[in-house]
């Protein structure tokens, strides 16, 4: 059962083509630009650099005593720390999931020395 039964005939040339799905185009994503996801990954990792700087410079002057008032801005950066150390160790560090360089290069030689 469709809903084409229940247009009628004149319609069916213009509204008919509206009850078909689709398929929708493919949009261009970073993964099938390798280079285009090498600057999004700079200018991330730029940006949380500087963000991570940021938060350790409020929550180093708080834990001196040196605010002489705690803003709402103090408070988002204090609470900031954890979250972007997070990310750094989950996307940019080497023990993110994916990272691979430190992995021998032949897993299928046994390790050690060899026997006579």
């Amino acid at each position: 059962m469709t809903i084409r039964y229940f247009v009628s005939a004149s319609c069916r040339l213009c509204c008919g083509n509206i009850f078909r799905m689709q398929p929708a185009k493919t949009i261009q994503t970073a993964r099938r630009h390798p280079v285009l996801r090498a600057v999004l990954g700079l200018v991330a990792g730029a940006l949380l650099f500087l963000a991570v700087i940021q938060s350790l410079t409020v929550t180093v002057a708080w834990w001196r005593n040196e605010l002489q008032a705690m803003h709402a801005a103090d408070w988002f950066w204090i609470l900031l720390l954890p979250v972007l150390i997070g990310i750094y160790f989950r996307f940019f560090s080497i023990f993110r999931p994916d990272c691979r360089p430190c992995l021998p290069e032949d897993r299928h030689t046994p390790s050690g020395p060899r026997g006579p």
